[in-house]
């Protein structure tokens, strides 16, 4: 399957994940979030890549997973993603004290991390849409294809309500790495 057609599932898929009304929505994310902190084992984590959740597109909410880290587990660098600059994504470590959780601006780093060096012990990613080889689909953009190309010994997991599944299967190219995980309301894949 070609890009077009990824293109083509990526609109059916973003507007299946938007017709989960907002209370369904609200109850699934709860239950991610809890499947995903009891799975982990966080006192072996040390550095988490976890994405900042964009509401408009309606992505499993991340911000209850960054809190519960800053307040259990305070030993682990939490970074998010930033721009993609040139071949390399970029990212930003933050923390509790920046605060930015609690509004829609931008996140307020406390440092930048060179992506290309850095190795992560758990990237949370998310997923538009998923298939039953732990193969994801995001918006297209290729950050989390040259990320996860690098983190070949990182526990890799991906969120998803179970709307984003794809029964037939996901196109994916020779640069697609699978997950180790995907996380949704009513199973880990």
């Amino acid at each position: 399957m070609g890009l077009q057609t990824k293109s083509i599932l990526r609109k059916k898929l973003q507007a299946q994940r938007l017709a989960i009304a907002q209370d369904i929505r609200m109850h699934s994310n709860h239950m991610i979030i809890e499947r995903l902190i009891q799975m982990v084992s966080w006192q072996e984590v040390r550095y988490l890549h976890c994405y900042v959740p964009i509401k408009s597109r309606a992505e499993v909410d991340t911000w209850p997973l960054f809190i519960y880290v800053w307040k259990t587990w305070p030993h682990i660098t939490t970074v998010v993603p930033g721009r993609l600059q040139s071949s390399w994504p970029a990212a930003y470590v933050v923390d509790v004290s920046t605060s930015w959780y609690e509004t829609s601006a931008a996140p307020l780093p406390i440092e930048e991390v060179p992506m290309a060096d850095q190795s992560f012990d758990l990237i949370v990613v998310p997923c538009l849409g998923f298939d039953g080889e732990h193969y994801r689909l995001g918006y297209g953009g290729g950050y989390y294809d040259r990320l996860l190309s690098r983190q070949i010994g990182s526990e890799t997991i991906g969120l998803s309500y179970w709307a984003g599944y794809v029964a037939g299967g996901l196109p994916h190219e020779q640069h697609d790495v699978p997950l180790r995980r995907i996380v949704t309301e009513n199973r880990t894949l």
